[in-house]
């Protein structure tokens, strides 16, 4: 696992706080950070019906996990490993150019 130096463990050994637990607190404390910063920008997506939007950003999550999930399954190719990732974040942003610019141009066609 990752390493957790910066925290002195002996100081939590006698009430049985393991090295898991940091790691479990860690992670909840990036999930709920998570939460509270994204949690606005979803309201006003929302707010806004930017489904377009919302859809891509589900989608491109989506990607990644899947991303992830295969790169969990190949093992030792850590260039591999790199290389897909790269693909994968580079084609998500290609991917949402080409929207921004599609739907650009049905809103400039459409109000013309």
């Amino acid at each position: 696992m990752f390493n957790v130096s910066w925290i002195n463990l002996s100081r939590f050994t006698p009430l049985g706080v393991r090295e898991e637990h940091i790691y479990v607190l860690l992670i909840a404390i990036g999930i709920i950070t998570s939460y509270l910063v994204v949690q606005p920008f979803i309201t006003w997506f929302v707010a806004k019906r930017s489904a377009k939007l919302l859809s891509y950003i589900i989608s491109s999550l989506l990607v990644i996990i899947s991303c992830f999930i295969v790169v969990l399954f190949i093992g030792d190719f850590h260039h591999l490993r790199v290389h897909l990732l790269k693909i994968t974040l580079q084609t998500l942003a290609v991917f949402g150019v080409v929207l921004i610019l599609f739907y650009s141009y049905r809103r400039l066609m459409k109000t013309n």
